[in-house]
């Protein structure tokens, strides 16, 4: 029997996934910009600011308002606010931006997860080979079988 192997301790397991997670969101945040530089997603906010910009000065109001600020407005103040909304609204070119700026905000969260998830749980651990991630091997910890042997991906044998 081999007593020089124990089972991790939890706090030893949650310091792994919580440097696992640092690691993640480090690289999560570097393609979401990397998506937002390719896409010019800056350039396509600030038009859309703009558009907003526009409205409000024309018709004196602001967007950017909660709903018992908006409840607290007079009636007239209520029908200028509607009107600049529908203004808004109408102009075909800030709809698309809006739009345009969602997407391309969805696009960046969705993609940037995806590649910071395949790097961290995927690339890295086959990379090793040994089914470790960065936040495992700081930790020593290992992928085990049940006779409590670490597993080695690159001598597994697949039979086809």
């Amino acid at each position: 029997m081999d007593f020089g192997l124990q089972k991790a301790n939890a706090w030893k397991r949650i310091s792994a996934f919580l440097f696992d997670a640092i690691c993640l969101s480090i690289l999560a945040v570097g393609f979401a910009l990397l998506i937002s530089v390719l896409t010019g997603y800056n350039g396509k906010v600030s038009s859309l600011n703009e558009a907003y910009s526009k409205y409000e000065s024309e018709y004196g109001i602001v967007f950017d308002i909660t709903q018992e600020e908006y409840e607290a407005f007079s009636s007239e103040k209520k029908e200028q606010y509607n009107a600049a909304l529908n203004a808004l609204s109408s102009d075909s070119e800030a709809v698309r931006l809006f739009h345009l700026v969602t997407n391309l905000m969805l696009l960046m969260i969705t993609f940037g997860l995806l590649a910071a998830f395949l790097i961290v749980d995927f690339a890295v651990p086959l990379w090793q080979g040994n089914g470790r991630t960065f936040g495992k091997k700081i930790f020593g910890l290992a992928v085990m079988d049940t006779e409590s042997n670490c597993i080695d991906y690159s001598r597994c044998q697949y039979s086809a």
